[in-house]
């Protein structure tokens, strides 16, 4: 493409993609009867390839590799070693690679792993070093920059960032909310999140997964209000919807079983309305995520102000 994440983000909205596992196991790629979650980029890449396409032809310009959960830590039961998840990494930005066609920056994806929680940080070496393997991974791929999303804590988002800087690629990094609307799982409060990341080498910082468009918004508007001037915001909601006693995404009781997430998903006019207020905020970032198909993706394109849609 020839300019690099923060060029575009200077220019205008720089269009993300939308989910992929979801979107994978309504395809029938993921689940009982299927292939069990990223791995997909080795077994079935065309299937993986087609999806990225998919968001590309409805205006993205990034294309995030699956490599969400391709940590070792996540694919230990499965006896993966280091040689194996790296291989599943690179073929993952080989894949976007191959769909974005020069058209679309591919973004290696890190998410927190499955061993540091506020309430044990017992393991927090082991941690560092899983996110250390992984980002270095993603480099040596080819990636064009690295998103750090699905992160509770910002201890561990820290850590990523720590990590991720050892690169040299930029970085976009968003948090997640769970059980608090309010405050990280390890309590800081969502207006103090951007400073912290921006201090710790983010070029964009924000939210992403668990709430619906009209619930992030409360949330993102309190992340900006402590935003350091000039720093670019980064959003991704999902398309289910939350509600006040279950508001979380992973929490839902559709999440987990009958009647199912299609009773809960969203209208695709709630992504277009989110779009405008979520660019008067300072988003320059803006995607999807969980159930978050083509469709949703060019209603959210649709919402951004002309003069900053990106070609």
């Amino acid at each position: 493409m020839g300019k690099g994440l923060a060029d575009l983000m200077r220019e205008g909205v720089v269009l993300g993609d939308g989910g992929y596992l979801v979107e994978l196991e309504r395809r029938g790629w993921i689940g009982d009867e299927g292939i069990a979650g990223p791995t997909i980029a080795l077994d079935r890449p065309d299937a993986l390839q087609a999806l990225h396409e998919e968001y590309l032809g409805a205006g993205a310009r990034v294309l995030q590799a699956l490599t969400f959960w391709t940590t070792r830590d996540k694919l230990a039961e499965r006896g993966w070693g280091p040689g194996r998840v790296k291989e599943l990494n690179r073929a993952a930005v080989r894949v976007a690679r191959e769909a974005a066609s020069g058209k679309a920056l591919v973004a290696g994806t890190i998410t927190h792993t499955f061993l540091y929680w506020a309430r044990d940080t017992s393991k927090a070496m082991q941690v560092r070093e899983l996110l250390h393997e992984q980002a270095e991974m993603l480099a040596e791929a080819g990636a064009d920059f690295l998103v750090l999303e699905t992160f509770f804590c910002i201890a561990e988002m820290r850590m990523a960032l720590e990590e991720a800087r050892k690169t040299g690629l930029s970085i976009v990094a968003t948090m997640s909310f769970r059980p608090f609307w309010d405050r990280t799982e390890d309590e800081i409060p969502v207006g103090e999140i951007a400073k912290i990341l921006a201090g710790e080498g983010a070029n964009a910082v924000g939210i992403n997964c668990e709430q619906d468009p009209d619930t992030v918004l409360p949330i993102l508007r309190a992340l900006a209000a402590g935003a350091p001037r000039g720093l670019p915001l980064a959003a991704q909601p999902i398309a289910f919807r939350v509600t006040p006693e279950h508001p979380w995404y992973s929490g839902l009781p559709e999440f987990h079983g009958e009647p199912g997430l299609e009773t809960v998903q969203v209208p695709r006019e709630a992504f277009t309305r989110f779009a405008r207020e979520a660019v008067a905020l300072g988003v320059r970032y803006l995607g999807g995520c969980c159930g978050c198909n083509a469709a949703y993706l060019r209603a959210l394109a649709s919402g951004v102000p002309e003069g900053l849609r990106l070609p």
